[in-house]
Order: structure tokens, then C-alpha cells, then sequence
């Protein structure tokens, strides 16, 4: 028995093929896919279309979103408001834009890191916590 199951996982790992991820077809083909950060959050939906538009025309492949949006997303605890972030991937949908969503730890939100007692704010090892967003903070040591 402990054969064939050696045997199964043998085989398993050599007809294992990797798939690459697709990216939705465009009309144009190139080697070199470019990328742009896209905060959709900070502009209303009306302007949407005129970034996407230029952004097809400059031939961007992909658009990151939703890395500094936790806010957006999550306005209140447990209250979620996801309909723009499905709005924005369907507007670069039609311009031929593949999407990546990041993950917002970075920029966690007032109602979370007020009432956390500094049990979510972020430090450096040698500074004192933080009790807003990341982005833009100093970390002088990398040994957090």
C-alpha cells in the first residue's frame, strides 16, 4: 500500500504543470507589461474613466488598488462598503486593465488603531508606537 501511494505522489510531481496567471487579452501585445498604482478611493466614481482611458492609451497592462483603502473599505467596524472596490475593477475591466488588489495593513483606520491601546499601532524597536497610518512614518530601525 505505502508503494502505491509513493507511487501516486510520484507521478503527481512530474505531470505537474504550472499554470501562469492570464491577463485579459488587449489589442495590443508587448513583452514588457506596465503597471501603475491606482486610488480610485481618493476620487469620485466621474472621474474614473478619464484615468482609465489615458491609462489604455499609455498602454498600462495592470493597475494596483486598495493597498492604503482599508478606510474605504471598512469605514466602521464590521461595517463593510465594497461596491466602489467592485466598481473600480470593472471599469478597468472595460479599458482592458488587469487589476491587483493589495492587502491595506499598511494604513489601518482611525476607528481601529484610537481604541487599540496601542495593541495595533506599529513601532520600531527603538521608537514609540504609532497611532495613525504607516505610509508615510519614519522607521529608523529595521529590526521590527
Amino acid at each position: 500500500m505505502l508503494r502505491k501511494v509513493a507511487i501516486c505522489v510520484a507521478l503527481l510531481i512530474c505531470l505537474a504543470v504550472p499554470v501562469p496567471a492570464q491577463l485579459p487579452s488587449t489589442p495590443y501585445s508587448s513583452s514588457l507589461l506596465l503597471g501603475a498604482a491606482w486610488y480610485p478611493e481618493q476620487w469620485s466614481e466621474s472621474h474614473w474613466e478619464a484615468d482609465l482611458s489615458l491609462m489604455e492609451a499609455a498602454h498600462i497592462h495592470l493597475v494596483r488598488i486598495g493597498e492604503f483603502a482599508w478606510s474605504s473599505m471598512e469605514p466602521r467596524e464590521g461595517h463593510y462598503e465594497l461596491n466602489w472596490l467592485d466598481h473600480a475593477v470593472r471599469a478597468a475591466e472595460r479599458h482592458h486593465i488587469a487589476v491587483v488588489i493589495g492587502t491595506p495593513t499598511a494604513t489601518p483606520p482611525a476607528w481601529l488603531t484610537a481604541n487599540s491601546r496601542g495593541q495595533t499601532a506599529g513601532a520600531a524597536v527603538d521608537e514609540e508606537a504609532r497611532h495613525s497610518s504607516s505610509r508615510q512614518a519614519k522607521v529608523s530601525s529595521y529590526n521590527h
